[in-house]
């Protein structure tokens, strides 16, 4: 389930084997993630997050110079979301589609995380511990209970003050 889904209309090229200045390089960067910190709409939600970067152009990348080609996209993103991007909250994927109009296309998703795995699973065992009618499944319930709390509590021990930058805007 994608929970939050922008398109970024700029070009990304190979950058890998793209021979220019460095100033021309750093250009390049700065639009990109400005573009990209543009369509970013306003953040609320918390960390364990699924980021998918789809790089849409006329022909593909082979899978290295698509890490390097979405690396700004990336960097503006984590900006976004105020974290490192090598932080095990967040985890990466990229993709290439086909198009005529050259694009990224910026994919965020929370619900299908180990956050909310973790959540929903201590939820139902929560409302199976309940069910008097039920005493088997009610038993099994309350044994698995503290193993999935404790579960959840680590996953949420990893959202600390450390895993967001500071001063980022």
């Amino acid at each position: 389930m994608t929970c939050i889904k922008f398109d970024v209309p700029i070009k990304a090229p190979s950058v890998s084997n793209l021979r220019e200045h460095w100033a021309t390089r750093a250009k390049r960067t700065d639009a990109q993630k400005a573009a990209t910190r543009r369509r970013c709409p306003e953040w609320q939600a918390g960390p364990l997050l699924v980021v998918r970067l789809t790089r849409v152009a006329p022909r593909a990348l082979d899978d290295d110079n698509l890490r390097g080609a979405l690396k700004a996209y990336r960097d503006a993103v984590a900006q976004w979301l105020r974290v490192d991007d090598r932080t095990p909250l967040v985890s990466w994927l990229y993709a290439q589609a086909k198009g005529p109009e050259p694009l990224v296309t910026v994919e965020v998703d929370w619900g299908g995380g180990e956050l909310a795995q973790a959540a929903a699973e201590v939820r139902s065992l929560e409302q199976a511990s309940t069910m008097d009618d039920f005493p088997g499944l009610r038993a099994t319930a309350l044994e698995a209970l503290p193993i999935a709390r404790k579960k959840l509590a680590d996953i949420k021990a990893l959202a600390t003050s450390a895993s967001y930058r500071k001063g980022v805007k």
